[in-house]
């Protein structure tokens, strides 16, 4: 726990110099062998900022002498494949369409269309009958974030 707590802190001093303010931490994970730190940005986290930041993380840890066994070390944005996990990731992909699971188990699809506190909304297009007609009605669902389990951002082609 010393470990990622030592680079948590690291990377958030980091993360306070000019060029690098766009950036956020979202999770860093040691296990013995690997030590996996996953960033993101408001704007655009490329593959040189997340090198540059590994080059530095490498040269500071092995500067404090972190860690004395082999590993390995792997910084990279957090991807799509990976769940929303903070309040600023829910921001930033405001107007996207996202897929929620709930911890009641519930899965709810729709864009994100305000993060308001603890609340986001999602926009659903659905369709109900009436008087023999399908009418597309647009609603809004709102989520409180402490009933998400996780949070996916959906590709749509």
């Amino acid at each position: 726990m010393l470990i990622e707590e030592t680079i948590k802190t690291w990377i958030t001093e980091k993360f306070t110099e000019e060029s690098f303010r766009d950036c956020f931490l979202v999770e860093v994970s040691y296990n013995g062998r690997q030590l996996i730190v996953y960033l993101d940005s408001d704007i655009k986290l490329d593959l040189d900022k997340c090198a540059v930041i590994s080059r530095w993380l490498a040269h500071k840890m092995e500067e404090a002498d972190l860690i004395q066994e082999a590993f390995t070390l792997e910084v990279s944005s957090s991807g799509l494949d990976r769940p929303i996990k903070m309040h600023r990731q829910y921001l930033k992909n405001i107007g996207r369409m996202v897929t929620v699971h709930t911890v009641a188990g519930n899965i709810i699809e729709g864009k994100l269309t305000e993060v308001n506190g603890d609340l986001i909304t999602l926009q659903q297009e659905v369709i109900e009958k009436e008087k023999n007609k399908k009418i597309k009605k647009t609603i809004e669902v709102v989520i409180h974030q402490s009933d998400i389990l996780k949070t996916f951002i959906q590709i749509k082609f």
